[in-house]
C-alpha cells in the first residue's frame, strides 16, 4: 500500500514538472552611437549559452574618428572577450558588397561617403553568430566666428579676439537643402572639452563664448545630429540619422592702437597710420588715437592718457591738438588706452614728435592700409 502511494505522487510530479527546452535565441537592438546609426544582433546556434545574457559573446566596437567628415578613412575594430580573435571568422561588408571576409580579421578601414553602409558578421568557434551594421552620413558643418571687438572706422580686415572679449560662433550645415535658413537640428557646443548645456540644444547654431584672464586659445568643439519632429514621424516620413562635429581654435592677440593724423580739409586721415617717428612741419597738428580689438562698442568708452616727455599733458580724449614751438627738437609722446572693465585691455604706445626743420612727410616705411604690422 505505501509502495503504490509512492508511485502515484512520483506519477504526479513528473507529470507537473517544468521541461527544459534549448533552443536558438535571437536579440536584435538599434543604438544611435556617436558615429552612426548602427544595428546589433546576436544569435546563438546549437545551443551555445543557452540564452543566458552573461554567457554570451561578449564584443566591444571601436569607431575613429566617431563624426568623420565627407571621404574620411574610418577605421572599425572589434573586441571579443570570450573567444580568441584569431579562432572567429569576420566578414566585412561596404554598402552591400562583400569586401573581405577572413580569420582574425577583426579591425579594416573604409572610406565614407554620403550614406554609407558597413557591415560586419562574426562566426565564433561555439557557433555563435553576431552582425554589427554602421550607416555614415557624413555632412560638411562649419564654424564661422566673429571677435566682439572694436576697430576703428574703415577698417579693412577682421575684428580679433583678445583676452576678456567675447566670441560669437555660427555653425552651418553646407550639405543641407538651405544652410543660412536650416538650423533645425540638435547642437552641443564645447570649449575646452567642457560641455555648455544651456547654449546647447535643437535650433542653438549660435553659441557666444566669454573670455577669461588666462590669455589661453580657446578650443571650440561642436556635434551636430539632425532632428526628426513628432509630426514627420507619425507621418512616416523619417530622415536618414546625421551626426557631424567641426572644430575651431581661435587664437588669443593683445589689444592694439591706432593713430591717425586730422588735418582740417580732409579730416582724419584714415588711410594711413601714424609712423613712430612722426615729422611735425605745421604750426599745429592733431592727432586722433582709436582702441583696437577692445571689448568696446565705442571709442569713447576707454579711458585715455596723453603724456609728452613722462608728463600727462590731457586725459579723457581720443583725440590731441599740438603746436610747434620750436624747431630741431625731439619729444617723446605716448598715449595710454586703458579699458576699465578689463585687467588686461590696456596699452601704451610711445611716438617721437621729430620738428626737425629738413623733416617733410612721413617717413618710408609707414605702412598703408589697416592691419597689424
Amino acid at each position: 500500500m505505501r509502495a503504490f502511494k509512492f508511485s502515484i505522487f512520483f506519477l504526479i510530479f513528473f507529470l507537473t514538472a517544468p521541461f527544459s527546452v534549448t533552443h536558438a535565441q535571437t536579440a536584435e537592438s538599434i543604438n544611435s552611437s556617436a558615429t552612426a546609426t548602427s544595428t546589433e544582433r546576436i544569435t546563438t546556434l546549437n545551443g551555445g549559452a543557452g540564452g543566458i545574457p552573461e554567457l554570451q559573446e561578449q564584443v566591444s566596437y571601436t569607431v575613429i574618428p566617431e563624426r568623420p567628415k565627407d571621404n574620411d578613412i574610418v577605421e572599425i575594430k572589434a573586441e571579443m572577450y570570450g573567444t580568441p580573435v584569431a579562432d572567429a571568422v569576420f566578414t566585412w561588408t561596404i554598402d552591400g558588397i562583400p569586401r573581405a571576409a577572413e580569420q582574425g580579421l577583426n579591425k579594416i578601414q573604409v572610406q565614407v561617403g554620403q550614406n554609407t553602409k558597413v557591415s560586419l558578421s562574426i562566426l565564433t568557434v561555439s557557433g555563435q553568430s553576431l552582425y554589427r551594421e554602421w550607416s555614415f552620413n557624413p555632412q560638411n558643418v562649419v564654424l564661422i566666428w566673429e571677435a566682439n571687438t572694436y576697430t576703428p572706422p574703415f577698417y579693412k580686415g577682421k575684428s580679433l579676439y583678445t583676452a576678456e572679449s567675447a566670441l560669437t560662433l555660427n555653425a552651418i550645415n553646407l550639405d543641407s537643402q538651405n544652410p543660412l535658413t536650416n538650423s533645425y537640428a540638435n547642437y552641443t557646443w564645447k570649449t575646452d572639452g567642457k560641455v555648455f548645456g544651456s547654449d546647447s540644444g535643437v535650433g542653438k547654431n549660435t553659441f557666444v563664448y566669454q573670455g577669461d584672464i588666462l590669455q589661453q586659445e580657446p578650443y571650440f568643439e561642436l556635434l551636430y545630429s539632425n532632428v526628426t519632429s513628432y509630426a514627420a514621424v507619425q507621418a512616416g516620413k523619417t530622415s536618414p540619422t546625421v551626426n557631424a562635429r567641426a572644430v575651431l581654435r581661435v587664437q588669443t592677440l593683445l589689444s592694439d592702437i591706432f593713430t591717425f593724423e586730422k588735418t582740417p580739409l580732409l579730416g582724419v586721415l584714415f588711410n594711413k597710420k601714424i609712423p613712430t617717428v612722426f615729422p611735425v612741419t605745421k604750426t599745429e597738428t592733431s592727432l586722433v588715437t582709436y582702441p583696437v580689438y577692445y571689448s568696446l562698442v565705442s571709442p569713447t568708452l576707454p579711458v585715455y592718457t596723453w603724456s609728452l616727455n613722462d608728463t600727462v599733458i590731457k586725459t579723457n580724449s581720443n583725440i590731441l591738438t599740438f603746436k610747434k614751438t620750436q624747431n630741431d627738437q625731439k619729444s617723446r609722446l605716448s598715449v595710454e588706452i586703458q579699458n576699465p572693465k578689463s585687467l588686461l585691455q590696456s596699452k601704451i604706445l610711445t611716438y617721437i614728435i621729430d620738428t626737425t626743420s629738413n623733416s617733410t612727410g612721413f617717413t618710408a616705411g609707414t605702412d598703408t592700409g589697416f592691419g597689424r604690422q
